[in-house]
């Protein structure tokens, strides 16, 4: 196979479900023996946020039927793609509640009342200070309640990748 990671998954995404040009990050990867019948299988799980009215998958190639599901209750999966999606959970949680998440989702500039709203959301969390937090850290640089994301130094002592 001649094919990088990110270039497959997003070739894969296409082909399943119709989704395109989506800022996909490599997340982590599975590799347990006996995770697939089928055979031994090792694969990078790649993700990304979007918002759900941004775009609408459809059931392509092999994949009969595509649709947004909520991701602590998805629908019956195959081998352990529950387990799969119930790490990308704790990984999205962990850096909503370390970090900031929603690069993607805002495009860089969003009001700090959007960005609270999508962490609450994900950490089920309320912070009246989170968005101090993130200035004091370097994630944002907000003024009269817009924030622009902002990306910390990796020689800082608060650097991590940011995936989501």
């Amino acid at each position: 196979m001649e094919e990088k990671p990110l270039v497959g998954a997003a070739r894969e995404l296409e082909e399943e479900t119709g989704l395109y040009d989506l800022p996909l990050k490599p997340l982590f990867a599975c590799g347990e023996p006996g995770r697939d019948p089928r055979g031994r299988t090792i694969t990078v799980v790649f993700g990304c946020l979007v918002r759900d009215t941004a775009t609408s998958p459809k059931g392509d190639d092999d994949a009969a039927e595509a649709a947004w599901f909520p991701l602590r209750n998805p629908p019956e999966m195959a081998f352990d793609h529950r387990r799969v999606l119930a790490q990308i959970e704790q990984n999205l949680i962990w850096q909503a509640k370390t970090s900031i998440i929603g690069r993607d989702v805002f495009h860089d500039l969003a009001s700090s009342k959007d960005i609270i709203r999508l962490h609450q959301n994900i950490t089920g969390e309320v912070r009246p200070d989170f968005i101090e937090f993130c200035e004091q850290r370097g994630f944002l640089k907000c003024r009269d309640g817009i924030c622009q994301y902002t990306l910390p130094s990796p020689a800082g002592p608060d650097w991590q990748p940011l995936v989501w």
